[in-house]
């Protein structure tokens, strides 16, 4: 497997390799310190997985995810950052990142994580959970008045990017039932898909600030 990091700190760097060769060495890291100097590989020698911090010389994470992921959607592409912001988990998913993680300060917990991306699982952090459910308990009183706490436990889900499957199994509920809320969020929102949640949220969340 072949993972592509773009951060120019060296400490990420160390700790991203260290973590990759306790998981499978068999792994290989290629680094880069700047979306400009990534991006040419990514489009000859498309990595499986792309870590990309947000903060970089020249084009943001955020704006370098946005154009690759226009014309490689399948791309698995995690940012990999300090920030914490619920501001940050909705401008990844906007942006089209699968995943985010906030960097840990040792490459130990970083293991896991990655083995469950490498498995095709959950690709998003506790912290950008957290900040999610933040952001809802904060939201206007209209949208927490109008959502069930269930609902509002699955709107979270739906950020994050977790699948009706993944959700069903969480809250230990039916896909039926996992549908039947997801529609009645749909329709309390007044949006008809996962895309239009976010773009709700973020107007919400900017509204609040």
């Amino acid at each position: 497997m072949r993972i592509l990091l773009i951060d120019p700190d060296a400490g990420s760097q160390s700790m991203v390799a260290e973590a990759l060769h306790t998981l499978t060495p068999e792994c290989t890291l290629s680094c880069h310190l700047s979306a400009e100097e990534a991006v040419p590989e990514v489009v000859a020698n498309p990595p499986e997985v792309l870590l990309t911090e947000v903060d970089l010389p020249g084009v943001s994470g955020f704006e370098c995810t946005r154009k690759l992921h226009l014309i490689m959607p399948e791309l698995q592409i995690i940012i990999f950052t300090d920030r914490t912001s619920a501001e940050s988990v909705l401008t990844s998913v906007m942006s089209g990142a699968t995943g985010y993680l906030v960097k840990p300060h040792s490459a130990r917990p970083l293991v896991p994580v990655l083995k469950d991306i490498f498995s095709g699982r959950h690709a998003f952090c506790e912290e950008a959970v957290h900040a999610m459910m933040n952001c809802l308990q904060g939201a206007g009183a209209a949208l927490q008045a109008s959502l069930t706490s269930r609902e509002r436990d699955i709107l979270v889900s739906l950020v994050v990017r977790r699948s009706d499957k993944e959700i069903a199994e969480l809250f230990g509920i039916s896909h039926g039932t996992v549908h039947r809320h997801v529609t009645n969020i749909f329709k309390k929102l007044g949006v008809h898909n996962r895309r239009e949640v976010l773009h709700h949220l973020i107007r919400t969340h900017r509204q609040e600030r």
